[in-house]
């Protein structure tokens, strides 16, 4: 529960700050314009042996090609009856955004923040414990224009994390990818 309060308050904050320039910068006449999306998140190598999970986020775009990006990923597994886990990445960084008129835009993005394990597993316990620690991602997909305010997202990349976990202190190096339904305005 504190967990999902946390990442709440960091996309909110997040999103304030990014409102904060874009209403800024509104004013002199810059483009603004950002996208909210929401997914299917698809992921490897992770210590909650979940493979896929929702996942979603904002960006706003600052300047021309220039944004920021606030992204939450979410991966439950289960192994049997009592073995349960759950990954959660929430990042925070800058994305720069190529061609956004076009029907095809891509876009590359380098995220940090956090990521959070929880284990109520039995099985797993004693290689992974409860615990969070930082983050890093890099990411790089396009976007399909649907329509004028909608688009499909393609999006891979790769995460870096190392979180205090008892009795260890764990690394994490994986692959993620998601697709996006996404709402621009």
């Amino acid at each position: 529960m504190y967990l999902c309060k946390l990442s709440a308050s960091l996309m909110l904050l997040g999103c304030s700050m990014a409102s904060c320039q874009v209403s800024l910068h509104q004013e002199s006449g810059s483009p603004t314009r950002g996208d909210f999306y929401a997914g299917g998140a698809f992921t490897g190598s992770n210590p909650s042996n979940a493979t896929t999970g929702f996942g979603g986020g904002a960006a706003f775009r600052l300047y021309r090609m220039v944004g920021i990006a606030a992204e939450f990923d979410s991966y439950i597994g289960t192994s049997g009856v009592a073995n349960s886990t759950a990954l959660y990445d929430y990042l925070v960084g800058p994305r720069i955004s190529f061609n956004r008129s076009a029907r095809l835009s891509a876009f590359a993005d380098f995220l940090g923040g956090g990521q959070y394990l929880h284990n109520g597993s039995t099985q797993h316990s004693y290689y992974y414990g409860n615990g969070g620690g930082a983050a890093l991602a890099a990411d790089g997909g396009v976007d399909v224009r649907l329509t004028r305010h909608l688009a499909f997202r393609a999006q891979v990349g790769f995460v870096h994390s190392s979180f205090a976990t008892t009795p260890t202190t764990t690394s994490n190096d994986r692959w993620r990818a998601g697709t996006f339904l996404v709402f621009r305005f």
